[in-house]
């Protein structure tokens, strides 16, 4: 069917079912192992000779028919992609069911996704390895939603997209809630009374601590602590001898927090840098006592602070704030944006509330099982991992919403397949942009999906 680009055009945009549900007998989702016939072969990349990673499929039965869709009315689709420097893609058909479908394990000579050289590794590799399996990303659910699309130069695709898909109601507070980005935390934050939920938390909140180096960056030139190193590595090795996604009990919760304080107390201990950025909030803040201002002074005047140089200028600037007087209008902006670097509570907040989020999304992608013993603050509270928005969608037809301009047109190619970068699937297209499948009108009427064309279009 010819398209017209100077018009609207009706698109079908794909929207995670969340919280999951289990037991969908629904085929169309993106991630897990792709539901191929028996005559189908694991597509190969052209150029590298290796297996396509699977992405997702659509159930063509299931989709809202509009006049942009003149694909079978059954059947399904299979898309695979790779995200690397040859972006290898295909597209797979599965007739009307004159074939019976069964869930396809990969080759074993797929690639291992979050390894090393994976973009998306520097997000979330530490906890894939505890959580996931590494030749596939998270399974999803995906229900297909008509919206409307307009042409770049034409105004409506904001308003139409806030109209099919109205923005989710605020997560539940996850009590007790001390921490908040950009507001100097300096107490210890835990989410949830009972977190760590699952040993496997307690497994990557370790993995991540290991590979973080921003909190080892606090000790300046030195190495970090091979004693922390090593009780952080005996934790992993406790959950590892559990069953991963078996509850942890009130004692080892308790046992692990602990443990996490006495990180923090003995970083400040070694190096008072955090001491004094705490100390300084509190000033700053109007809740200092006369014993903050006497440690601090006391701290600042040990010759051997590495810190000194760099930090000298935190009481007089933040007593100046305290007293009225008048102080640099930079030194709270600055006090801002570098305490997370300079104090180590900071840095373990991040651990805890990237290991919340990141987990928590696995586990739910992983099975009912594992899922139940996740409270629900936290379940609701990554919700906006998933929610589509204008730019960040996946989405099949209609005019393409990018972030970069694209080399093909809507007058010789219809928009098959757009994936863009996302938290919830926990894949990412070239620097946070997205991938696109494209065929021809005459490829499309003779249903030859082999013959599509795809590009990442982005950094």
């Amino acid at each position: 069917m010819p398209i017209d680009p100077s018009q609207p055009l009706n698109a079908i945009v794909f929207k995670p079912v969340y919280p999951p549900k289990y037991d969908l007998a629904d085929l169309t989702y993106f991630g897990g192992y792709p539901t191929l016939s028996r005559k189908l072969t694991w597509p190969v990349g052209p150029e590298t000779g290796q297996p396509i990673t699977f992405v997702g499929q659509v159930d063509l039965s299931k989709l809202p028919r509009i006049p942009e869709n003149t694909l079978p009315s059954a059947g399904m689709l299979h898309f695979f992609g790779n995200n690397d420097e040859y972006g290898e893609a295909a597209v797979l058909f599965s007739d009307d069911g004159s074939e019976p479908l069964a869930e396809t394990s990969p080759p074993e000579n797929l690639r291992i996704l979050y390894d090393q050289n994976y973009s998306w590794n520097r997000h979330s590799g530490w906890a894939t390895s505890a959580v996931h399996r590494p030749d596939a990303y998270p399974k999803w659910w995906m229900e297909p939603v008509v919206c409307l699309t307009y042409p770049e130069d034409m105004p409506g695709n904001d308003e139409s997209f806030t109209r099919t898909f109205p923005p989710p109601s605020p997560s539940q507070i996850l009590a007790p809630q001390t921490m908040r980005k950009g507001k100097n935390p300096i107490e210890l934050w835990t989410p949830d009374p009972a977190f760590p939920y699952l040993w496997v938390f307690i497994e990557a909140w370790c993995s991540q601590f290991l590979s973080d180096r921003s909190y080892s960056r606090i000790m300046g030139p030195q190495d970090p602590d091979p004693e922390m190193i090593g009780e952080c590595r005996e934790w992993i090795r406790r959950a590892r001898s559990q069953e991963r996604f078996a509850r942890t009990t009130a004692d080892v919760v308790g046992e692990f927090w602990r443990w996490v304080r006495s990180l923090e107390a003995r970083r400040k201990a070694a190096l008072p840098g955090p001491a004094i950025a705490d100390y300084g909030l509190r000033i700053a803040n109007g809740t200092a006592t006369w014993l903050d201002r006497l440690r601090l002074r006391h701290l600042l005047s040990r010759p051997a602070l590495a810190w000194r140089r760099a930090l000298q200028t935190i009481p007089q600037q933040a007593n100046a704030l305290a007293t009225g007087g008048k102080a640099d209008p930079s030194f709270p902006s600055w006090l801002d944006e570098n305490v997370r670097h300079l104090a180590g509570t900071d840095q373990l907040n991040a651990i805890t509330e990237s290991t919340l989020t990141v987990v928590t999304n696995l586990v739910l992608a992983r099975g009912p099982e594992a899922a139940r013993a996740i409270p629900p603050a936290a379940i609701e509270n990554n919700r906006k991992l998933h929610w589509p928005t204008v730019t960040r969608r996946h989405q099949m037809f209609g005019h393409r919403v990018p972030d970069q301009p694209s080399d093909l047109s809507l007058r010789t190619h219809h928009l098959l397949m757009q994936l863009s970068s996302s938290e919830g699937m926990n894949w990412m297209w070239g620097d946070l942009d997205e991938i696109f499948f494209w065929i021809s009108d005459d490829d499309l009427v003779n249903r030859r999906f082999d013959r599509i064309l795809a590009s990442i279009e982005g950094g």
